[in-house]
């Protein structure tokens, strides 16, 4: 039961596809998509980038810290920070229209295309990614405050256990982090195709259980990787302390005075 749509959902997060757009649905989205491209919207967007960062720098030149205090910043900033304002506006402006023509272009391929699953599976990987990156720096930040504040009569073995634990702790974390972020960075894909609210709501609610799926898929490798590993640990300390009984046992045996 449940475990079998545990699995389903790996499988799909893994290898779904979606369905090939029909060659006029694909015909429709190069049209729309190309308007991008018009010598208008190209001059426009290139205009409004412009005005913002000739803006910003201009802004940036005045802005000094504690400008209300200080003259001539004190009434040379708010002309520009308007002007720098307005600039920004504008170019939110025209990104807007720029994702109005791309979702009006995507809704024709539809978000259950091979183009929506695939830039979802993207979305996943990369916030996995992002998760992955923050449990091995922060476990290499733990490791390092270890070896520099651990005590003194700490053993290997509680030393390696504990980096074990911290690196399970630290990926768990990372991967929590990388579920809720794909779950935001999802919505943002479902949108730009603009489906309807069924068709939507369908495809993020099936594709968030199949991304839950690997990341308690991945989990359960690690933890029973770790898990592995600390008996690994364990068993070669009891191994080393078992040969070291025995050697201690005989050496006291060999330095016992034998009697004829």
């Amino acid at each position: 039961g449940g475990v079998a749509l545990w699995l389903v959902g790996v499988l799909a997060c893994y290898g779904a596809r979606g369905y090939e757009p029909s060659a006029s649905a694909k015909a429709a989205y190069a049209e729309k998509i190309g308007d991008l491209d018009s010598p208008a919207f190209v001059a426009e967007y290139e205009g409004a980038t412009q005005a913002y960062a000739a803006a910003r720098q201009e802004l940036d030149e005045v802005k000094v810290w504690f400008w209300r205090l200080r003259t001539p910043y004190s009434t040379l900033v708010p002309p520009r920070q308007r002007e720098h304002d307005a600039a920004w506006r504008e170019l939110r402006g025209v990104q807007r229209r720029e994702a109005q023509i791309v979702a009006a272009a995507k809704r024709e391929l539809g978000v259950f295309s091979v183009d929506g699953v695939a830039e979802s599976r993207n979305a996943f990987w990369r916030s996995y990614e992002g998760g992955k990156v923050f449990a091995q720096r922060q476990t290499f930040w733990d490791a390092v405050n270890s070896l520099l504040y651990s005590r003194s009569e700490e053993n290997w073995v509680g030393f390696v256990l504990k980096w074990l634990a911290r690196w399970v702790i630290n990926f768990t974390l990372g991967m929590i982090g990388a579920g809720v972020g794909f779950a935001w960075s999802l919505y943002s894909v479902v949108a730009s195709f603009s489906p309807n609210l069924f068709v939507g709501l369908a495809f993020y609610s099936v594709t968030l259980f199949s991304a839950l799926s690997m990341i308690i898929f991945i989990l359960v490798a690690l933890y029973g990787g770790a898990a592995g590993g600390a008996y690994v640990v364990l068993k070669t300390a009891a191994d080393a302390n078992r040969l070291e009984y025995q050697r201690r046992q005989a050496r006291l045996r060999a330095s016992r005075p034998h009697y004829q």
